[in-house]
């Protein structure tokens, strides 16, 4: 039988973190790192208001604004279309925002924006990145010229992954020692 080694990215989640200007503070998001394609993915901002008034929460994927959260208006919360974008708004607030089957074209720079009210309108903003990636859903394909392998003989070998994003970087190794 023949063995093979599969790494995969762990799936964690990173903070961004930014000190603060005038009464808001501590703003920090937490961001999945990497989300597997048509997961429900997460995004956190939490914030330090100092007493003031909270006037705006804001998101953006890259420079495009996608959520806004304004605790004066009714209906508070407001979703702008972006290709791809599907957020859960019944589940979205102003310190997260929940995106439903989260897409490649997703993998990008997250950015929230937090804004206080009259009379200072103090903003910060504070970003992270999320990569969106494709697992491939069966083992790899090996085929080896010569089975069963003999000393010194020059072998030759195929190693085919179903599709993946981002593509699957293959190693061969001989007996524990790559190959080169």
């Amino acid at each position: 039988m023949n063995k093979y080694h599969i790494e995969i990215l762990a799936l964690q989640e990173t903070r961004w973190k930014e000190e603060g200007v005038g009464a808001l503070k501590d703003v920090a998001v937490t961001i999945p790192q990497a989300a597997k394609i048509m997961d429900t993915v997460t995004l956190q901002c939490k914030y330090d208001l100092e007493g003031e008034p909270l006037y705006t929460v804001k998101w953006y994927k890259g420079t495009k604004e996608f959520f806004r959260y304004i605790p004066k208006e009714h209906p508070n919360t407001q979703v702008f279309l972006l290709p791809g974008m599907d957020v859960d708004l019944s589940k979205s607030t102003e310190n997260e925002v929940v995106l439903r089957n989260v897409q490649p074209e997703m993998s990008g720079r997250y950015k929230c924006e937090v804004s206080t009210d009259s009379p200072n309108f103090y903003t910060q903003i504070v970003t992270g990145y999320m990569y969106v990636i494709d697992v491939p859903q069966e083992d790899p394909t090996m085929i080896i010229e010569k089975d069963p392998l003999e000393i010194g003989y020059t072998i030759k070998g195929n190693c085919t992954s179903p599709p993946s994003y981002p593509r699957v970087n293959i190693t061969w190794f001989l007996n524990g020692k790559k190959v080169q």
